[in-house]
């Protein structure tokens, strides 16, 4: 504001004083009201829905708190403001879950809502989500030798890939070392010796590469050679081309169903695409969550090779902190990368006892090493273990 003085009389005005002029103060700012009637849904075996009211305008984003005993929580992600609902992934089957919401700003945080709790649905017969939660290495110690035995005996599997989807066999190639070299671990193309029988490379390119639909071919050819005739599980992998449109994904889904229809004896499993910085409302993970959707209604077999490289082996999310497949992570929300979870987890643990060495190319050891242990697991419920 701006203000000058005069004086008067009978007779008329004086001439103007100086002029000055001040700001005054901004408006108090307080802590935003705390959000309220939080509700949930359970979508399906892997996803939670929640809403809830937001009571505030002042809020700079919302902080979302999970808990699977209702006393222990830890916060999964923040959302910014006027968000009033978010959907929870990457979650087990089965599984029930609390939540609760508080609101945010520069000040403080608000009163946690309502605490809410939703038990996730079971599995679909026929079908397995390979994510985070079995890419650890308690979850590799609780499968069964006698479930990875069998898996051994009874896949043929069929593997196409480059660089990223590389991770898998390469983490495959050490990991039986690192686990006491006793063979157990051991695969070879053919399967000789007793190890798994995993056809690496089993033709050139990737879902992507040279197009998107060359794959698709290639994989009818090898599969129609006689002496391909025993496989009975196909993989392949992405390396940078899920980033695109939901039509181009759908472009990999129908040509994926098309192989189920017309190979009824095959497994084939589906993956989603290596993570590369977009966020959560990035091209990529909006393409990732497509596949997910489908393979949930369809009840596919799916390697969530996204989910995997989202957390830590201690559960910690990095997804919403723009984190690319080098692990690189915005630890401030400043948009620059400054942190790498796998380096900092590595560094805080010992090698050769809580994780070992392997080539993961555009990537570290330890994710290389967590996408080994997801990968036995889906070995192991392919070949008929119920996962208990």
């Amino acid at each position: 504001y701006f203000y000058r003085v005069r004086a008067y009389n009978s007779i008329g005005n004086s001439d103007y004083s100086n002029t000055v002029n001040e700001t005054t103060d901004a408006e108090p700012v307080t802590v935003p009201a705390s959000p309220d009637t939080l509700a949930v849904s359970s979508f399906s075996s892997t996803q939670i829905d929640l809403t809830w009211t937001d009571n505030s305008d002042n809020e700079e984003g919302f902080k979302i708190e999970q808990s699977t005993d209702g006393s222990v929580f830890s916060q999964i992600i923040t959302v910014t403001a006027d968000i009033t609902s978010f959907s929870v992934t990457g979650l087990d089957a089965e599984t029930q879950y609390f939540y609760r919401v508080r609101a945010y700003n520069s000040i403080g945080n608000s009163d946690y809502s309502n605490t809410v709790n939703e038990t996730t649905d079971a599995m679909p017969e026929g079908s397995f989500v390979s994510n985070h939660f079995y890419g650890t290495l308690s979850s590799l110690k609780s499968i069964p030798e006698s479930a990875i035995e069998n898996a051994k005996t009874n896949l043929h599997i069929a593997y196409a890939h480059t660089s990223h989807g590389s991770q898998i066999p390469y983490g495959m190639l050490e990991l039986d070392t690192f686990m006491g070299n006793t063979g157990l671990y051991d695969w070879n193309e053919g399967g000789t010796d007793g190890a798994l029988d995993l056809d690496d490379y089993f033709v050139p390119g990737d879902l992507g590469e040279p197009d998107r639909t060359t794959w698709a071919t290639r994989t009818r050819e090898y599969l129609d050679d006689p002496a391909n005739s025993d496989v009975n599980v196909v993989m392949w992998s992405w390396c940078g081309q899920a980033s695109t449109s939901i039509d181009n994904i759908d472009i990999y889904l129908n040509l994926m169903e098309g192989l189920i229809t017309d190979y009824t004896d095959i497994t084939f499993i589906f993956m989603t695409g290596h993570l590369d910085g977009g966020g959560l409302n990035g091209l990529l993970h909006l393409a990732n969550e497509h596949i997910r959707e489908h393979c949930e209604t369809n009840n596919r077999w799916l390697y969530d090779f996204e989910d995997i490289e989202s957390y830590d082996p201690d559960g910690n999310y990095f997804g919403d902190k723009l984190v690319n497949d080098a692990c690189e992570y915005d630890s401030d929300g400043n948009g620059s990368l400054d942190g790498n979870w796998a380096t900092e987890w590595q560094d805080s643990h010992t090698r050769d006892v809580d994780w070992y060495y392997c080539s993961a190319a555009h990537s570290e050891a330890l994710n290389g090493n967590q996408k080994t242990y997801a990968a036995w697991w889906l070995w192991a419920r392919l070949a008929g273990w119920d996962g208990n």
